[in-house]
């Protein structure tokens, strides 16, 4: 028969600690749930403290009244109590410290679903060591320069990575405001410039040259029409000032020929009266007489013909002033119309000035909604990376337990019933998962402390769940529960049966 070594069994021992003189409890060495139960005073609280201090090396144990010095031994190691706690020895047992308490998992004592929430994601990261930089958000921004841009200093600072995240979603999310802003006002500008643009019709003809130069056709046009009227109306008033002039010349009785016969008559009468006079010149006296008479009736003669002739060639002026062609008619209404044709070329520059303007303000409006549409991408990206700061909480409260995450600063899971908050699970899911973390945290040999609080606060059946999941596991859980016991006395609740130690 083989000789089998037998173990010796773990225990913790406490003595003169507070209002515990001696207590001896043994750790079960497949784990499960140790309950300390007394009376309130009789010492359970020291001696979960105890443990705790012994496993950490914290805490603040007083000795025994009446007593010089205390002392907890476990897990390898001694504390002293006296004037001063020391601990020496090599720990051989983890366990959680701090906001690690696997109560705080389950019911962080908050009335707020948010602050509760802050709360246990704090406790998870507590259990898993996770030492939040402000480096690991740097990503969220691109990189570190751009980060150190948009998040205050101030919202790096400190170790809470709640918090810190928090603040870095805060100050990431009012960058994305600012953007948002940029973002609205260059939409309103647009609108305001698509809103002048109302009323213009961009399809007509807008060309600034070629208007300009229809407008001096058009000014051109006026002054051909106007000296064309002009010329017009002088040859209007030059026929009917000949027209006039016509009928005011005096009317010949005797034709030209009649004239000249007349003078031809007188010629001949003043020859014969001329060779009378050579042949008679008795009669001189009588010729010379009468030569003056007929010298005035040549010189009227003469006169009246060459008054004939200037009145004839006033008829053949004025005649042929009155069958001189007309220019080509022109008139007041022609001269209208092409001032309603050089008004209308103007009215075409001018509008052609706002059909250009309007081109130029279509223009800046596609600009300001091309700048609107990145800054909305630029914002949108931001929010993304405000959200990313959940799951940077996620991935390390992830390493605590794969099955939660973090959105909006909440502790979910996904179960049978969908996406589910954690503070809307049942005491025994939430005390299930607490376990999970915990026993991953401390590992087979660890110890985990719940407050006498938390454990009063189950029900019979949530309690031994509790056992049932710690057993196997080598992790023992510590707590306390008032009784009418007088002195601190252990049991292990393992499974479904109780064991006295």
């Amino acid at each position: 028969m083989k000789n089998e070594t037998k173990q010796e069994p773990r225990t913790i021992e406490v003595e003169n600690v507070g209002p515990v003189s001696r207590l001896r409890l043994l750790i079960p060495p497949n784990g499960g749930l140790v309950i300390l139960r007394g009376r309130n005073g009789s010492g359970k609280s020291t001696t979960l403290e105890a443990i705790q201090s012994a496993a950490t090396g914290t805490g603040n144990l007083s000795v025994r009244d009446g007593e010089l010095r205390g002392e907890v031994r476990a897990f390898g190691a001694t504390v002293t109590v006296a004037k001063s706690t020391r601990r020496r020895g090599d720990v051989e047992v983890v366990t959680l410290e701090g906001p690690g308490d696997v109560s705080t998992l389950v019911d962080p004592g908050l009335k707020s679903d948010d602050a509760a929430d802050s709360r246990r994601i704090r406790a998870l990261l507590a259990l898993t060591g996770a030492k939040v930089e402000p480096s690991i958000f740097w990503p969220l921004l691109t990189d570190r320069a751009t980060f150190e841009t948009i998040v205050s200093p101030k919202s790096i600072a400190g170790d809470d990575p709640v918090e810190m995240a928090e603040r870095i979603k805060r100050d990431i999310e009012a960058r994305a405001r600012e953007i948002e802003a940029q973002r609205d006002h260059a939409q309103a500008r647009a609108s305001a410039l698509l809103a002048q643009n109302e009323g213009i019709d961009t399809n007509a003809p807008h060309d600034a040259s070629l208007l300009a130069e229809d407008y001096a056709a058009a000014r051109a046009e006026i002054v051909n029409t106007e000296a064309n009227a002009a010329t017009f109306a002088k040859a209007i008033q030059d026929r009917d000032a000949a027209a006039a002039k016509l009928r005011e010349l005096p009317k010949e009785e005797r034709h030209q020929q009649d004239l000249e016969n007349i003078l031809t008559d007188a010629r001949l009468h003043r020859q014969l009266l001329t060779d009378e006079l050579l042949e008679l010149e008795h009669q001189i006296a009588a010729v010379n007489a009468a030569l003056p008479e007929a010298d005035r009736a040549v010189a009227d003669a003469i006169h009246v013909l060459e008054l004939h002739q200037v009145n004839e060639q006033r008829r053949l002026d004025l005649a042929a002033v009155l069958d001189r062609p007309l220019p080509p008619e022109f008139n007041a209404v022609d001269v209208e119309v092409a001032r309603l044709k050089a008004q209308q070329a103007q009215k075409a520059m001018e509008r052609g000035v706002l059909i250009r303007q309007a081109f130029e303000r279509k223009e800046s409006a596609q600009a300001e909604l091309a700048n609107a549409g990145e800054f909305s991408r630029k914002a949108e990206l931001l929010r993304a990376s405000a959200k990313g700061t959940d799951e940077i909480l996620s991935g390390l409260v992830g390493k605590a337990n794969a099955k939660l995450r973090v959105e909006a600063g909440r502790l979910i899971l996904n179960t049978t019933r969908g996406k589910t908050y954690f503070a809307e699970l049942s005491h025994g899911e939430k005390w299930k998962i607490a376990l999970d973390v915990a026993i991953e945290a401390v590992g087979s040999g660890g110890v985990l402390v719940c407050p006498q609080e938390a454990y009063e606060g189950l029900d019979p059946i949530n309690r031994q769940l509790i056992a049932d999941h710690l057993a196997g596991t080598g992790v023992v859980m510590f707590t306390a529960e008032a009784t009418d016991d007088p002195e601190v006395k252990a049991e292990v609740l393992a499974g479904s049966k109780v064991t006295a130690t």
